[in-house]
């Protein structure tokens, strides 16, 4: 027997519809790979730095062919809105930018080796997720949108809650164990990076596939 959808599948459903680029979630896999290996590079192994960042060439090219995969799977949905796009990508980077000067003003540094007891990349990091998830509905006038990303929003509180614990005043020091060094530092951020976005994306991957569904190819 058919069963029609709830008023909340069908919102959910124009939802994912809305973002559906943004939402082919397993494109994010190759870049967190390639994240989590540049940070073990300079951790590990400086020499192989300048491989790993020529692998990116590699890994821009895996993202791609996904990202036509999922065109074959799901067809493709013309959104648009490259101001949208833009507009994010340009309050972000601001963001990020200002948080960091923000935060070298009251003295904490996010460079590996500063005197933080507190972790200053995750508040930037987080900042820049909340404005890349969260900025482009608004935009669009579709804040229920909002709703499909509460993983996204997890992920930004609890990295807020993870960088503002004093753990460099708890392990008996003024150095967060993250900065200690500038090559621990730069390591953690990437690797906490390819966490987020490897998390994220299989979400993201995974409410795309509840909500849609196997579908016909073509334009829509």
């Amino acid at each position: 027997m058919h069963v029609s959808p709830t008023a909340d599948q069908i919102r959910r459903m124009s939802a994912v519809a809305a973002n559906y680029n943004g939402l082919q979630g397993l494109t994010m896999v190759p870049v967190s790979l390639w994240m989590f290996a540049y940070g073990a590079a300079v951790l590990f192994s400086p020499a192989a730095m300048l491989w790993v960042a020529a692998a990116l060439v590699v890994v821009i090219g895996a993202s791609v062919l996904i990202a036509r995969a999922y065109r074959h799977r799901f067809g493709r949905v013309r959104q648009g809105g490259f101001a949208v796009h833009a507009a994010t990508v340009i309050t972000a980077l601001v963001a990020f930018i200002l948080a960091a000067l923000v935060l070298n003003l009251i003295g904490w540094k996010a460079g590996g080796g500063q005197g933080n007891p507190i972790w200053p990349f995750g508040i930037q990091f987080a900042l820049v997720i909340a404005i890349a998830f969260f900025l482009p509905p608004v935009l669009r006038g579709r804040t229920l949108d909002m709703s499909i990303s509460r993983h996204w929003q997890v992920m930004c509180a609890l990295l807020v809650l993870v960088s503002l614990v004093p753990l460099g005043l708890l392990t008996g020091g003024m150095v967060h164990p993250l900065n200690v060094t500038y090559e621990i530092g730069m390591a953690s951020n990437f690797w906490t990076m390819g966490v987020c976005f490897l998390i994220g994306g299989l979400c993201d991957h995974r409410l795309l596939m509840n909500s849609l569904g196997a579908a016909p190819t073509g334009e829509r």
